[in-house]
């Protein structure tokens, strides 16, 4: 199980919007249709929630989706 399982759908839209689209806050809060604000709060939950910062979590996101390109 990957600690980012431990992830809403929600919560992975955002990060994949921060991470993968380098979105800043802002950007991504118009993408998802929340404010700015909303975004820093998710932040937050998901860097309680997983013990990881924004940066650790982006790179367990990229090994994710590395570890399942060799899979199909």
């Amino acid at each position: 199980m990957s600690i980012l399982d431990r992830l809403t759908p929600r919560h992975r839209e955002l990060l994949d919007a921060i991470c993968r689209h380098g979105d800043s806050y802002k950007i991504a809060g118009r993408r998802l249709g929340i404010s700015w604000q909303t975004v820093k709060s998710h932040l937050t939950h998901m860097r309680k929630r997983t013990g990881l910062t924004t940066a650790q979590m982006c790179r367990a996101l990229g090994e994710e989706g590395r570890n399942e390109a060799t899979y199909e």
